[in-house]
């Protein structure tokens, strides 16, 4: 019982960290990583939905992983 209180614990501690890191991306960050990761659609349908080029989306999905990285790392030290 006590091991699974932590693990509650530590799973609510990393939800409130990624919420902190989440209020310092732009919308359109936000919006893809949650098209992408909470709905599981693919660049091309998420290019449909935002009205943008798929290249576009990749590449907005892969800067937007570098700086939660990066964010990552520096909340971490």
């Amino acid at each position: 019982e006590k091991g699974r209180a932590l693990l509650i614990q530590d799973a609510r501690t990393l939800l409130y960290e990624q919420q902190a890191l989440a209020q310092n991306l732009a919308e359109a960050q936000r919006d893809v990583l949650e098209l992408r990761f909470g709905h599981e659609l693919s660049c091309g349908e998420i290019a449909t939905i935002l009205e943008k080029t798929e290249g576009a989306v990749r590449m907005l999905l892969s800067r937007t992983l570098k700086h939660l990285r990066g964010l990552y790392k520096k909340s971490w030290r």
